[in-house]
Order: C-alpha cells, then structure tokens, then sequence
C-alpha cells in the first residue's frame, strides 16, 4: 500500500489502465470482469486510505480514471460517485486555475462514462 500521495495517485492510474488492458485482452467475459471488478476495488480501497486533506488525483485525473473505468467495463456506482465527488473538490480547489476548456473535457469525460 503506498505511503504517499503520489503512491496513491500512480497506483490509481497504473490500475484503471491495468482494468482497460484486461477488458481488451480476456479471452472470456468472466475473467474480464473479475479483473476489472478486482481493479474497481483496489481503486476504492486507495481513495478511503490516502491521507485526509490531501487530493490523490489532480486536474482532470478524477474525470481519466472515470472514462478508463468505464470503457473497462465498470458499473461500480460507489467508485464512480467517489471520482466524481472528488472530481468537484478538485475543480473548487482550483477555480481561478481551471481553463475552459479543461472544465469542458471534464464534463465530456463523465458524459461517456455514463
């Protein structure tokens, strides 16, 4: 388990793009999904572990792992509200930094994700 914010942050994003490459790659539906549930998890045991007060993911990265998570095959609501909530910390947090068309590639992102 990572000690640090950025061991949380790489792990978050090393797995959803693990979870993507599964999908693509299982030769059957259960093992794919295993795998992507498996990442699912994994993803959500490291958003309630990493350090209070401290943002794990940044800029769009909430709006990344969403869109990943999504195309893996993920239904997981508790994941997906988790990313979103934090997705609009970080967009508080950065107001006055966040350009337009960031704000607006945020929105296409969870769109697709559904």
């Amino acid at each position: 388990r990572p000690d640090d914010v950025k061991g949380f942050r790489m792990k978050i994003l090393g797995l959803a793009r693990d979870a993507l490459d599964a999908s693509t790659a299982a030769h059957d539906c259960a093992g794919s999904e295993e795998a992507v549930n498996s990442a699912a998890m994994q993803i959500l045991e490291c958003l309630h572990s990493s350090p209070r007060r401290q943002p794990v993911l940044h800029g769009r990265q909430h709006s990344d792992v969403a869109i990943t998570m999504a195309l893996a095959g993920s239904d997981n609501v508790e994941l997906f509200n988790l990313l979103a909530e934090g997705q609009a910390d970080e967009l508080q947090r950065t107001a006055r930094q966040t350009r337009g068309v960031v704000a607006a590639q945020i929105v296409e992102r969870y769109a697709a994700a559904g």
